[in-house]
């Protein structure tokens, strides 16, 4: 073998030794990881979406992480606040054969309808943030949602107790789910919580969630004959809207402002300038968590509630900071020190509060003499 030709082979075999060295040090799963796979239960859970939005992308995102860490796989699909494509959403699912059906619903009555058709196929369906309305003897597996009601009435009952003489505008949600319902109710409720105030509200339209409707309806509330100096919108991401309209006309401050979420972005800024003075702590990622934790247990075998509320506070410029994280990742990374990571901690709704169905289908505003 000639010199250089031996050096080759050294430099080769060199080589050779360092990528498999290179390849040895790879980072492979243990076989406890391996076998923590294999024992986890594989689930297909088809969640469908209402649309999109702030707080059903903050509950949908936890949820999907905490599924996936789980080992499920999630089919996710939006609704586009569409009855038909929540069908179709719903018959895709049942095609593929789901282990379960996770909604945010657009629509309750549709809903309830479709979760007879997906029991009766023998799919398990669970709600969270939006309440169906189911035909009778029909019932979900699980379903969480934030205590609406309560939503609207911490706010109210601020405004009584601190506000004497307010004269209210409602820029409400979308109808038909519940949530705007039940919220309104509350807030109803909250105003007339003491004897020595004389809080009324003199107008209510539907933003349907989104910032864009909330400045037009506001716009149109502004160049009305209605007298008002009191806001409450029914989420943060219309009291972006308003804000933004209060500042074009230079009127920013010369209203008191309220509203629903709890957003680190929204509430957490506002509130502490001194712009917005409460909002209902209504965190959705909170929602996320406690229907994983139902649904893990519920195909475990183990005896869950049938509806929890999540938590709800008023937040002021005093609390702020106690606010649950919005964020998916920073509420995941908190998550072990706060009350929603064990729903036992939480109490069984055993009797849902209900709401009118002639609070239902406001397409209007409406001026209250």
């Amino acid at each position: 073998m000639n010199k250089n030709l031996k050096i080759l082979l050294q430099k080769l075999v060199t080589v050779v030794i360092i990528l498999t060295i290179a390849g040895c040090s790879e980072k492979k799963p243990s076989k406890l990881n391996i076998q923590e796979a294999a024992d986890s239960p594989k689930k297909l859970i088809g969640l469908s979406v209402a649309g999109s939005d702030a707080c059903y992308d903050a509950a949908s995102s936890v949820f999907i992480h905490l599924a996936e860490e789980a080992g499920w796989e999630v089919l996710y699909k939006q609704s586009k606040y569409s009855v038909e494509q929540e069908n179709l959403n719903l018959e895709e699912f049942a095609a593929r054969k789901v282990d379960a059906v996770l909604m945010i619903t657009t629509d309750i009555e549709n809903s309830g309808r479709k979760t007879a058709e997906l029991l009766e196929q023998g799919i398990p369906v669970f709600f969270m943030m939006t309440l169906p309305k189911f035909p009778d003897q029909v019932k979900a597996s699980a379903i969480v949602t934030t205590d609406w009601y309560m939503t609207g009435y911490l706010p109210g009952e601020y405004i009584a107790r601190n506000l004497k003489e307010a004269r209210c505008v409602l820029i409400e949600g979308g109808y038909n789910q519940g949530m705007t319902e039940l919220m309104r109710e509350g807030f109803l409720d909250g105003i007339q919580s003491t004897d020595d105030n004389h809080v009324t509200v003199v107008a209510n339209v539907s933003g349907s969630w989104m910032k864009p409707n909330a400045m037009a309806a506001l716009e149109n509330l502004l160049d009305s004959y209605i007298e008002f100096e009191t806001i409450f919108t029914g989420n943060e991401e219309m009291m972006k809207g308003v804000v933004e309209v209060l500042e074009n006309r230079n009127l920013l401050g010369e209203f008191s402002l309220f509203s629903e979420n709890g957003r680190p972005d929204v509430s957490g800024q506002l509130i502490p300038s001194g712009t917005m003075i409460a909002t209902s702590d209504a965190a959705t990622t909170q929602e996320g968590d406690i229907i994983f934790q139902l649904m893990r247990d519920f195909f475990d075998g183990k005896p869950t509630p049938y509806h929890v509320y999540s938590p709800v506070k008023l937040l002021t410029a005093e609390n702020i900071q106690l606010a649950i994280p919005w964020d998916p990742d920073l509420y995941l990374e908190q998550r072990d020190q706060l009350i929603s990571s064990d729903y036992h901690n939480l109490k069984e709704v055993t009797e849902p509060r209900p709401w009118s169905k002639d609070l239902n289908n406001y397409n209007n505003i409406l001026f209250h003499k």
